[in-house]
């Protein structure tokens, strides 16, 4: 089975930081973004093993783990680690990862790549999440492995991911 999911990159206009702990909870915030026709994808290819490969084409990274293998931490594809152990996946797979703008880009390309993988392994696994709940995920997942950023960052890429994918 093949699986493709996309998630918009976002651009912000102003309010940037109030959306990050602790500011929105001492004193509130607003961020002013939206979605543009720029995209993270994921493409998810089902194996019959227990092999998790991963090829980013943004840092031109070729990974490959084990299912049953604790995932570290280690700088190289973090987030991607911490998506798969969000999802709990116990079957073997491979993913490819790409976005249209590079990363460090200020458009958001880590969290909406984030929000496609996890759509992408939610339908996999035929996992009945809502878009919120793929967003919620998304956002929790970052910590996890040392990324904090605001709630924007993962609930506005989220509108597009689970949407009926669409050939590429």
């Amino acid at each position: 089975m093949t699986v493709r999911c996309r998630a918009p990159l976002r651009i912000s206009f102003g309010g940037g930081g109030t959306d990050v702990p602790p500011y929105p909870e001492e004193r509130g915030g607003a961020v002013l973004s939206t979605t543009i026709g720029k995209y993270a994808y994921s493409t998810l290819i089902g194996r019959n093993d227990d092999r998790i490969n991963v090829r980013s084409l943004d840092y031109d990274i070729v990974a490959s783990y084990s299912v049953n293998a604790e995932l570290k931490y280690d700088g190289n594809l973090d987030l991607v680690k911490a998506a798969i152990r969000a999802m709990s996946v116990r079957n073997g797979c491979d993913l490819f990862l790409h976005t249209d703008a590079p990363p460090g880009s200020g458009l958001g390309t880590s969290s909406a790549l984030v929000v496609a993988i996890v759509g992408a392994f939610r339908r996999w696994l035929k996992l009945p999440l809502t878009g919120y709940d793929i967003a919620e995920l998304a956002y929790h997942t970052r910590p996890v492995c040392g990324y904090f950023r605001g709630f924007q960052f993962h609930r506005v890429p989220r509108q597009d991911n689970h949407r009926k994918p669409s050939p590429h």
